[in-house]
């Protein structure tokens, strides 16, 4: 059990002026709840990722030519 009591968060914005109604804070709320989630899935760096050394590199797809490439070659030229 927790003996310490929890302190409540402080609220993120407070409305100043105005009576809003409760459509209009819900539609706030709305708003910087999106814009929290797009910045906290904005990437830190914006280089692509370092793909020296990866093991994936190691296997081979395909040959690096096709015996399809010099097709002309066994035929006699006159």
């Amino acid at each position: 059990m927790n003996t310490e009591e929890t302190k409540p968060a402080e609220p993120a914005f407070s409305v100043v002026k105005g009576s809003p109604t409760d459509d209009e804070v819900a539609a706030l709320v709305a708003v910087l709840s999106a814009a929290a989630a797009d910045a906290a899935q904005t990437p830190e760096s914006t280089r692509p990722p370092e793909l020296w050394g990866a093991p994936v590199s190691m296997h081979r797809g395909d040959s690096p030519f096709s015996p399809y490439s010099f097709v002309h070659l066994s035929v006699p030229r006159a």
